[in-house]
């Protein structure tokens, strides 16, 4: 297994704040066609004392879920990371999240990779 992280960065096009958490259920699509739902923190492994070269593979990563109920200013822009734990052999080819569920408005949005 491997983790794939998706970087975003996301703008507030609206006139008024808006939450993060309006951005929901990340999904990524492989180039083998297989689906893989966003892992959560208690999906990973975890690695206690890693060796020197896992820590030169290491990435910074600002998983999702600790910024999801940040709010977004007007004309602002949030970043933060979404994981994937794939098969090592899988490529990524799309994304796709959902925006919006208050107020009985929900869009699907598709990213090509």
């Amino acid at each position: 297994m491997k983790l794939t992280i998706v970087h975003i960065k996301a703008k507030n096009i609206c006139n008024k704040t808006q939450e993060l958490y309006k951005l929901w259920n990340f999904t990524l699509l492989t180039k083998a066609g297989r689906i893989y739902e966003q892992a959560g923190l208690m999906d990973l492994q975890s690695i206690f004392m890693p060796s020197e070269d896992v820590k030169t593979k290491a990435v910074k990563c600002m998983p999702y879920y600790l910024y999801s109920f940040t709010n977004v200013a007007p004309t602002t822009v949030a970043e933060f990371d979404v994981v994937f734990q794939t098969l090592q052999q899988e490529e990524a080819s799309e994304l796709q999240f959902k925006v919006g569920r208050i107020e009985g408005i929900e869009r699907k949005v598709i990213v090509k990779l």
